[in-house]
Order: structure tokens, then sequence, then C-alpha cells
């Protein structure tokens, strides 16, 4: 005959089990923030290839970077090699796990740092429409850092794409605003920078929508730049000399819009 001591051992166990295995999927998706909620109703889906956005919500709440990395991975493998479903998050929640991925490369989280993958990563999540990762390569780019190496060009690049998508291309909350006494050094750059930006529009790329219009904009900014500031040895310094990134291929560009 069993104990009473052993017979709340075994309910217990058999209570827990219960809960793991009649967790619905949609008890993992609407768990909201509370963590022992999600982990209960989210870890009998862990690494299930038939719900992985149960793998990313789990990534988000655990406290030792090599198991969110581990988890992240996965789950950017599992859409890497299958397709990005369009459900819940979409892009947005796919680029948020590459920029944490990223991040935690980049600084060590999880032992020694790999610049050049968390880079990889991080432009990823950029080229995404990630604004996070946007900020951090104006920031990586506008700064004479191992990796990448300084280019005010692309630095201005990122931070005004970082605005576009944040709503804040104007304002005190502007990336551009903060940098504006910085920038203001180097106007070449800048020309080269808007043009970028206009290359975005026209390709629908980093979270913009394809836009003639506003590429035109951007390309005449750039155009009254160039024109107004002769190319010197100083601004390649901070801006590496780039074809296609010039007066002329700027007027070319605009004349076939």
């Amino acid at each position: 005959m069993l104990s009473k001591y052993k017979k709340i051992i075994i309910t217990t166990t058999l209570l827990t089990i219960s809960n793991y295995c009649f967790a619905s999927i949609d008890d993992c998706y609407n768990a909201g923030k509370d963590k022992s909620k999600i982990e209960e109703y989210c870890t009998p889906y862990l690494k299930d290839k038939k719900y992985p956005e149960a793998t990313a919500i789990l990534a988000a709440i655990q406290k030792d970077n090599k198991i969110t990395l581990d988890y992240d991975l996965w789950v950017i493998n599992y859409y890497d090699k299958n397709g990005l479903r369009q459900g819940r998050n979409g892009i947005k929640g796919y680029a948020n796990l590459v920029a944490t991925a990223g991040n935690i490369y980049y600084f060590g989280q999880a032992g020694k740092a790999d610049k050049t993958k968390g880079l990889e990563y991080i432009t990823k999540a950029a080229d995404l429409g990630n604004d996070f990762a946007q900020k951090q390569l104006g920031g990586f780019y506008g700064s004479d850092g191992d990796a990448p190496s300084e280019n005010v060009a692309t630095a201005y690049k990122w931070f005004k794409l970082a605005d576009i998508n944040r709503d804040e291309e104007t304002g005190k909350n502007s990336y551009i605003y903060t940098l504006h006494d910085f920038l203001k050094d180097k106007p070449y750059c800048i020309g080269m920078g808007e043009q970028l930006v206009a290359q975005a529009y026209l390709d629908g790329t980093a979270g913009l929508s394809k836009d003639k219009s506003k590429a035109k904009k951007y390309l005449s900014q750039a155009i009254a730049i160039y024109k107004d500031n002769e190319p010197t040895k100083a601004s390649y310094k901070y801006c590496a000399k780039q074809k296609g990134l010039d007066l002329a291929s700027a007027e070319k560009l605009l004349g076939s819009l």
C-alpha cells in the first residue's frame, strides 16, 4: 500500500504531466508576458517544426544567453530552409530574432565575441527593416572601430533608415538630429548617404516600400549636396569612394525615373 507521502508525489507528478500534455499551442501564443505560463505552455512545443514560433517565444524569456542563441538559431535556420511564414509576427518577428543573435555574437554575450558573424546577423536584420539594428549599424559605421571600418555615408544611410522606419525623420528624437554637428563637417559623405537612401526606396529594401517619388526626393538632395561640395581626399577618408555614388551617377539615375 502506498504511503500518503508517495501518493502526493505521484499525484503532483501526474498533474504536471497533464498540464504539459494538454497545453494547446494557443495557450503558448496567448501566455502574454507571464514567464511561468510561457515556460509551462510553450515547452511542449520546443523545436517543434510545426510550431516554430513557440521556440522563438521561449528564446525571449531565457536568462542564459547561450540557450537564447541556441533557440534563436534553430528558428532562424528553420525559416531560412522552409520559408518565412506570414502569420503571427512575420518578417518583423524574424528580424528581431536575427538582431538578437547578432548582438549575442557581436558583444560576446554567450562566450567569445565574434564581431564578423555578429555584424553579418545585425546587417541582415537591418536589411529586413529592424530599426534597432539599423540604428546600431549607424553607430558602428559612424565610429572608428574595428568592425566595421568607419564610413560616414553608410552610417548616415542606416541612421536615416532607422528614423524613417520609426517615423522620426525630424525632431529631437531623430538619430540624424543627434549627430547633426558631427555630420555637417562631412557634407560630401552625406550626399552619398542620401543617394543610398534613394536606392533603398527604389529597391524597396530595409523596411521601405518601393516609392519613386521619395527616391527622387533623396536623389535631388544628394545632387544638391554634391554640387555644393567637391569631393576631396579628406572626404574619402570618412567615406570610401564607391562606384555609382557621385554627382554624375545621381543625375543619370534621377533622369531615368
